[in-house]
């Protein structure tokens, strides 16, 4: 859109036909070709290719506009990591401004880390680990985003994994849905992820593997394996999310829990950084799911339908952070189990390199029960 913005501005004449691949000439721009190769190369991150056609734009074009064009490209690489990783949404009207150019260079089509959804909804999706790796489905529970996984990056889990972290809509860097965001509406962005990465495995966060276990339950699903982190299983679980329903409005309840996360925050920085999320999130949006997981909390059991979900069924969680209702539960059930001695609610945050461990231990389990 800039590039459009600066021909209009010289009175140029550009196109993204360098960009898509799709013509032989410069597309307006001196040099478009070349600088299209350096940008690419610059973050491909081969050495050799990036010092070939270094040398090809000092030749052509000098020094200085090398320097020039290196500056450019860094520029907007950062101020896209910035946005991402603070999570500051797209407003409406920058995607409405937006449609033509993303049409003309195929953006909506790509498995990227920000989605366009078909309404303009943008999707979020945070990438971490080795990006050649198999790759790993991750959904953030209530009201936080992708950024809770972060840390699992740097770990064994991510040195082995492509982990792909979801901020569902209205959460992180994900703009709100038109229509109520239920659960069944988050599952089905969910699957759509799992379905454009070709994904075996789902790693979920509390309300969160409500949302995974309906994704992995759905038709044709590539999933066989969910690792639910402290996810729900009674109602009892939803003392966060399910709270949501006693309140008239958004902003009510909004303001009621950020309160009530304020009073913990104090001496606790993992529920401070889970409280600053919380903060930024789009009010409607988290009541619209945190009421939405209060009913269906009543009318199913969200551990059966957690268990009934993928063949293969790892629980994680502290017993000292999980309600009685809930450990019962898991006592009349057969469900593979992990307890996570001494870690929060948020183990991710505060213990990646546990978590990464026993996720490894359990997908190990899961590959010696299927064979050679």
């Amino acid at each position: 859109m800039l590039l459009s913005l600066s021909g209009l501005r010289q009175d140029a004449q550009v196109s993204f036909d360098v960009v898509v691949g799709t013509g032989d000439g410069d597309g307006g721009v001196p040099h478009g070709q070349l600088l299209a190769r350096l940008a690419e190369a610059m973050w491909e991150g081969d050495p050799s290719a990036l010092a070939a056609v270094r040398d090809e734009v000092t030749e052509a074009m000098g020094g200085d506009s090398l320097v020039d064009a290196v500056a450019v490209s860094a520029n907007f690489h950062m101020m896209t990591r910035i946005a991402d990783g603070t999570g500051t949404p797209i407003e409406r009207g920058g995607m409405d401004q937006t449609a033509e150019v993303r049409t003309q260079i195929g953006v909506d089509d790509m498995v990227s880390r920000r989605q366009i959804r078909p309404d303009n909804a943008v999707l979020n999706v945070q990438r971490f680990g080795d990006p050649n790796g198999e790759p790993i489905v991750l959904v953030a529970g209530f009201a936080d985003h992708g950024g809770m996984f972060e840390l699992l990056g740097s770990t064994a889990l991510g040195r082995r994994f492509a982990l792909h972290a979801i901020d569902l809509p209205g959460m992180g860097g994900s703009t709100p849905l038109d229509q109520p965001l239920t659960l069944d509406r988050a599952a089905a962005l969910v699957a759509d992820v799992v379905r454009q990465t070709s994904a075996r495995t789902i790693i979920a966060h509390s309300v969160g593997s409500i949302v995974a276990s309906l994704a992995a339950g759905t038709p044709d699903s590539s999933i066989d394996t969910v690792v639910s982190i402290e996810g729900n299983l009674t109602p009892a679980d939803a003392y966060f999310s399910g709270s949501a329903a006693q309140y008239e409005s958004p902003d009510m309840f909004h303001a009621a829990f950020l309160s009530r996360l304020s009073e913990r925050a104090v001496d606790d920085e993992v529920i401070r950084r889970y409280r600053d999320q919380v903060a930024i999130a789009d009010p409607t949006s988290i009541w619209e799911m945190g009421s939405d997981t209060h009913h269906f909390s009543i009318e199913h059991s969200p551990g059966e339908v957690l268990a009934r979900c993928a063949k293969h069924v790892h629980y994680f969680y502290n017993p000292d952070n999980t309600p009685e209702d809930s450990i019962q539960w898991l006592r009349e059930h057969q469900l593979a189990t992990t307890i996570l001695d001494g870690t929060s609610h948020w183990p991710t945050v505060d213990q990646p390199d546990l978590i990464a461990n026993k996720t490894l231990d359990s997908l190990a389990t899961r590959n010696e029960q299927a064979g050679p």
